[in-house]
């Protein structure tokens, strides 16, 4: 069989552990300020998530109003040329009726 080598470990300073140590545990602290970095973010991301659908449905409601009222405005726009149609045949009328009241008066 092969030959088995005695591994023997070698000791790390004391040295180096602390500043082993004082690494690690100055990681664990960066690590739990990223992590903690990172939930205000992503509750900043929710929140303004949410208000950008609270903008996102009042804009189609008001697109939806808008819409609303130009065809109200439309509807109006055509009853206001009627009237105005109307009331023209109606001056006609009047004047007709005026032109034949002064041809009654002459006769």
């Amino acid at each position: 069989m092969g030959k088995k080598t005695n591994a023997k470990k070698k000791a790390v300073p004391k040295r180096e552990q602390d500043l082993l140590k004082e690494t690690f545990t100055d990681l664990e602290s960066e690590l739990r300020l990223l992590r903690s970095s990172r939930k205000r973010l992503e509750h900043k991301m929710g929140s303004v998530s949410k208000h950008l659908n609270s903008v996102q449905a009042e804009e189609i409601q008001l697109r939806d109003e808008i819409s609303e009222l130009m065809r109200k405005e439309t509807h109006l726009e055509s009853k206001k040329s009627n009237l105005k149609d109307k009331m023209s045949d109606l001056a006609k009328k009047i004047d007709k009726v005026k032109s034949i009241g002064r041809e009654l008066k002459d006769i």
